[in-house]
């Protein structure tokens, strides 16, 4: 996780220093600037569960873009 709670800002001030020349790539800016306090990792135990999570993510996800392009194509 991030140590900044303004991730919007930051990704904007993170834009414009590389836009500006200070730092040579958006990933260069991100490695100086971003601090990662604290990570998380998948527990193993769960990885069925997150398995049908995904599944149904990815069938509403795919059911939502089909009805966009149906509105689209009206």
């Amino acid at each position: 996780m991030p140590s900044c709670t303004e991730l919007g800002a930051q990704g904007a001030a993170l834009s414009v220093a590389t836009a500006l020349g200070l730092y040579p790539s958006l990933e260069g800016a991100v490695r100086h600037l971003v601090k990662i306090t604290r990570g998380y990792e998948p527990d193993p135990t769960r990885h069925a569960a997150y398995q049908r999570k995904f599944a149904r993510f990815a069938a509403i996800a795919a059911a939502m873009a089909a009805a966009e392009s149906v509105s689209h194509a009206a």
